[in-house]
């Protein structure tokens, strides 16, 4: 019996050894991508790849709602949970100086847009009843092409990502990311440069730079991916 459960554990750690090792194969293939179309003609194509990686995120949050098991609106409220497997619980993406101002998050005045064909938005609707109601009453398909409502809806431009994030008006605007009908203006910036300074991932985790402790794991390989791109592009300039 004895010898039972050692096999039975031996087994289950070999299964979580190629599970990981996989799973850091797959990062390092999508930076192999990502390194080799910055160093290309057409290092703007980055974005591209960006889109491609988070998409399915998307429609994997569309389906659970549709399903009745939707991401809840409090992790939705945090765009630290894009990347994070804890979202905002052991870091947040908005940082203050001494007084308390944010340094990398600030509304937008000058007239930013950004189109679902081509860049990244994310919308999370909560409430299937919503999301009825957007299919129902909002699209060109329905006659009621999508427009945005300045004091309703909310988006939030992630840089150097060039990624989307609504905060308010997101059962609506969920119909505009699926047939992508029109541009969003953008209401606040969010930089990253500044958590560049202070994070990396292997992959796996987030970890400190200045001591490689370990801040999260990463959501996904994708997002974990997408992270380092940013730096990536940074450093690139592109």
């Amino acid at each position: 019996m004895l010898n039972f459960f050692r096999t039975k554990k031996i087994n289950i750690n070999n299964e979580e050894n190629t599970k990981n090792e996989k799973h850091l194969q797959n990062y390092k293939n999508i930076l192999f991508v990502a390194t080799t179309i910055l160093k290309s003609d057409n290092p703007h194509r980055i974005y591209d790849l960006i889109y491609s990686l988070g998409k399915p995120y998307q429609f994997e949050v569309v389906n659970l709602c549709i399903k009745g098991v939707p991401l809840s609106n409090n992790s939705a409220f945090f765009i630290e949970h894009l990347f994070f497997k804890n979202g905002n619980k052991y870091f947040r993406f908005k940082k203050t100086d001494e007084t308390g101002n944010f340094i990398n998050y600030t509304s937008c005045k000058k007239k930013t847009t950004i189109h679902p064909s081509d860049s990244l938005i994310f919308a999370f609707p909560w409430k299937c009843n919503r999301l009825l109601d957007a299919f129902n009453n909002i699209g060109e398909k329905v006659g009621y092409k999508w427009k945005q409502d300045p004091l309703n809806h909310r988006v939030v431009l992630i840089h150097p990502l060039n990624i989307g994030y609504v905060t308010n008006g997101n059962h609506s605007t969920v119909m505009n990311i699926i047939n992508n009908e029109a541009p969003m203006y953008v209401t606040a910036e969010l930089n990253l440069a500044p958590i560049y300074e202070e994070l990396y991932t292997d992959g796996q985790y987030f970890r400190r730079i200045k001591d490689k402790q370990k801040v999260d794991e990463v959501a996904s390989v994708e997002f974990a991916a997408i992270f380092e791109i940013g730096k990536l592009i940074l450093r690139n300039k592109v």
